[in-house]
């Protein structure tokens, strides 16, 4: 599993070129793990050091290998 994260955030993104507007949710580092684990068995992660994305939002790379 991969995701964007690395802040505590959520909501509809207003500048979204999309219509509808999607919604987000991202989480902090140590959230994304521990609402994965209530599921999943966490085998791996790896989370890529935050960067500016689109410009405008700075979020971290959370990947994960997951098993059941």
């Amino acid at each position: 599993m991969g995701v964007y994260g690395g802040k505590n955030s959520q909501g509809v993104w207003e500048k979204d070129t999309y219509n509808p507007k999607r919604f987000f949710s991202f989480y902090l580092d140590e959230q994304i793990q521990a609402v994965v684990e209530k599921v999943f068995n966490v085998e791996y992660i790896n989370i890529i050091p935050k960067d500016i994305i689109g410009g405008e939002q700075e979020l971290s790379f959370q990947s994960m290998v997951l098993t059941k």
